[in-house]
C-alpha cells in the first residue's frame, strides 16, 4: 500500500445475510468498484439490523481506523430499518 492509498472498510447491514439466509452480494460489489478506483479495501463485515447491534459493529470498525466506512443496506422505512439511527455515533459526518 502506498502512503495515498485510502483504506475503506464496508459493512453490510442485514439481519437474512447476517443469518445465512441470504447471500452477501451488496458489500462485494461496493468492494470491487472502489478497488478498481485504487481504495484498500481491509474489512468487509455483515451485521444483523437493530441500533444497538449496528452502533456498537460501527464503533468497533472506526476504533483507531483513519478511513472511510461504507454501510449498505438497512435504508427502508420499516419500523426494524434503523441504520440512520445507529449512525449517529459517528462524530463526523460525510453524506454522498
Amino acid at each position: 500500500m502506498s502512503r495515498d492509498t485510502f483504506r475503506v472498510k464496508v459493512l453490510t447491514v442485514s439481519d437474512s445475510v447476517s443469518a445465512g439466509a441470504k447471500e452477501e452480494r451488496a458489500g462485494p460489489l461496493i468492494a470491487a468498484h472502489l478497488e478498481a478506483s485504487g481504495f484498500e479495501i481491509i474489512e468487509l463485515g455483515v451485521v444483523a439490523g437493530g441500533v444497538e447491534t449496528m452502533a456498537a459493529a460501527l464503533r468497533e470498525l472506526t476504533r483507531d481506523f483513519a478511513g472511510l466506512v461504507v454501510a449498505t443496506d438497512g435504508t427502508g422505512f420499516s419500523p426494524h430499518d434503523l441504520t440512520q439511527e445507529a449512525m449517529m455515533v459517528i462524530e463526523r459526518e460525510a453524506l454522498v
